[in-house]
């Protein structure tokens, strides 16, 4: 088998990304005057073929060379160096995207250099009217930061102080201005990847740090004197309040007003991280129980998607996660219609190694809603997505297809292993956890009730114990409750 150095660079690329990199690796520039074309070409027609143990060093050098004997070095070098170029072509790809105006900080740096003035203040006009007239976009203000630093070195080294001193003063405004976003984007992203777990008792090391810094007197200061940025600033200050004291959902209405009237300024990517935000937000206070909270979350994915802003990523590749929050939403809204449409149009996005159990996935949970048991069984049985969520969806499902239709001993054997899949009550679980552990433990205690066909007061007393408490499924579990004892 080949160097998956190599290999895992080369699955990655597109149709259109292939043939670039053949034209990157054909420029003398690049290859050092070695000609890895062949083997390149070569590769490509075997790229669904790198698993293979066919696909050896052997193979490949027979098919270069043929007729010649072995020699080991020889394509050892020859994909070594491939290895190497390709790794530069995706630094050139990362350039092209150009963040934070990587390509005229360069290009400014190299200018100054060479004492190249005129052309150089060009450059800087050039950079200055971008800044002006480009929408928001996340990270802004840390590339501004960087390009007054850029600015700021560029007339140092041709020694033009004033204009250098200015620069510094740019540079030091949008140090604390990158603080406070950047503090507020990976909360934000921290609040998604944490699948909402509980707060530590004791506030970590680096939020004591935060704590220490006064920002609402930063903000305020910039309200007064900053017309011009100011709300953007506020935006991200507002987004890291509504992310660190959750508690108050309060925040999160204050955040969303702030971010719907700065919508017009901003640019997709921003606006996908806005919607992103607030879905996520959105999603805590649902999980945690509060009302109204389903439909919010709800609304604002349904907002994105008829926006065309669907996935957070900038390839408009929806992770299978931002898939399924999309579709459980609709289905927590009984919007079955919107949810089929939704999972038809975007399924062919996903990752295709993916798409397969994802179709599965939704296909068995829109089933079992039109009381399809069978299809739904058969469908969710297949599904193998290695995420905690998929893996508790569909015993989820599995369990609530059981119970309709009297399958209590296949029942009561899938909620052990279900159960296990929830944690351990004493050890730390998120929150999404332990909502299905308490389902799970409910549901048990239905289905014994009812074998042990216990008087009508003890499924009233499980019935209001559940009613007061916050867990998955919870609907759908008093509507059983309610079946079996009408009023009870």
């Amino acid at each position: 088998m080949l160097d998956s150095n190599l290999t895992d660079i080369l699955r990655t690329l597109s149709k259109k990304e292939w043939t670039e990199l053949e034209r990157f690796i054909g420029s003398a520039f690049h290859n050092g005057g070695r000609d890895l074309t062949p083997l390149m070409r070569l590769l490509k027609r075997y790229r669904n073929e790198f698993d293979s143990e066919k696909l050896s060093r052997e193979f490949l050098y027979g098919k270069l060379y043929p007729g010649r004997p072995y020699r080991k070095s020889v394509i050892e070098s020859s994909l070594s160096r491939l290895n190497k170029l390709a790794e530069e072509f995706l630094i050139q790809l990362g350039i092209r995207e150009n963040q934070y105006f990587i390509k005229e900080r360069l290009l400014l740096g190299e200018l100054a250099e060479r004492g190249l003035r005129k052309r150089g203040d060009k450059t800087v006009r050039m950079i200055e009217k971008k800044l002006t007239n480009r929408k928001e976009r996340p990270f802004d203000f840390t590339a501004r930061k960087e390009v007054y630093m850029s600015l700021a070195t560029y007339y140092s080294t041709l020694n033009l102080r004033q204009k250098h001193v200015e620069q510094l003063e740019n540079t030091k405004r949008y140090i604390i201005y990158s603080f406070i976003s950047e503090l507020a984007f990976f909360e934000s992203a921290k609040l998604s990847g944490l699948s909402f777990r509980y707060q530590d008792p004791e506030k970590s090391y680096e939020r004591k740090l935060v704590e220490m810094v006064d920002l609402e007197g930063l903000i305020e200061l910039a309200r007064q004197n900053d017309k011009t940025d100011f709300g953007f600033l506020n935006l991200y200050y507002l987004m890291k309040k509504a992310v660190e004291d959750s508690h108050d959902e309060s925040n999160y209405f204050v955040l969303k007003e702030s971010a719907f009237r700065l919508l017009g300024r901003m640019d997709d990517t921003m606006k996908r991280f806005v919607y992103n935000t607030l879905a996520a937000l959105s999603s805590y206070y649902m999980v945690a129980g509060r009302k109204g909270f389903k439909k919010e979350t709800f609304e604002i994915r349904k907002k994105a998607v008829e926006e065309g802003l669907y996935s957070f990523s900038e390839s408009g590749i929806p992770k299978v996660s931002e898939f399924r929050s999309t579709f459980i939403d609709a289905l927590n809204q009984k919007d079955y219609e919107w949810a089929e449409k939704f999972c038809n149009d975007f399924i062919e996005l996903v990752n295709p190694d993916e798409r397969e159990d994802l179709r599965n996935y939704y296909t068995s949970r829109l089933a079992y809603e039109k009381n399809d048991l069978d299809t739904a069984l058969r469908l969710v049985s297949k599904v193998n997505i290695n995420q905690l969520v998929f893996k508790l969806d569909t015993k989820n499902l599995i369990s609530k297809i059981y119970f309709d239709t009297g399958s209590h001993d296949s029942l009561l054997s899938l909620l052990d292993s279900y159960t296990k899949l929830t944690g351990r009550p004493g050890v730390r679980s998120s929150a999404i956890q332990i909502r299905h552990r308490k389902y799970a433990g409910y549901l048990k205690r239905l289905v014994l009730l009812k074998e042990r066909r216990a008087d009508r007061s003890k499924f009233a007393e499980l019935k209001n114990k559940m009613a007061k408490d916050n867990f998955t499924s919870k609907t759908w579990l008093l509507e059983r409750i309610e079946k079996e004892h009408p009023k009870t």
